[in-house]
């Protein structure tokens, strides 16, 4: 099973730390996919953000599998 991690106005938008996709193995393009469908209100916020699987930074097209955590994080904005 892949952990997703949620962060700042996606975590805001769902109201989830955490979630976890039923798919079992895939790309990473394949979980944000899940992840819009279950909360379509994120779908715009979900194009600036960047993923990370396993703490590494990874594109859409890498894979997942049981065991992975794959962290959402939008931009953030300080001063």
């Amino acid at each position: 099973m892949v952990k997703v991690l949620l962060f700042a106005a996606i975590a805001e938008k769902t109201g989830r730390r955490e979630w976890c996709p039923e798919l079992g193995q895939g790309t990473v393009g394949q979980v944000v996919e899940q992840l819009v469908m279950r909360f379509p209100q994120i779908r715009d916020e979900i194009g600036t953000c960047l993923f990370a699987k396993n703490e590494r930074v990874v594109d859409q097209d890498d894979e997942v599998g049981h065991g992975d955590v794959l962290a959402i994080l939008p931009p953030v904005n300080g001063g």
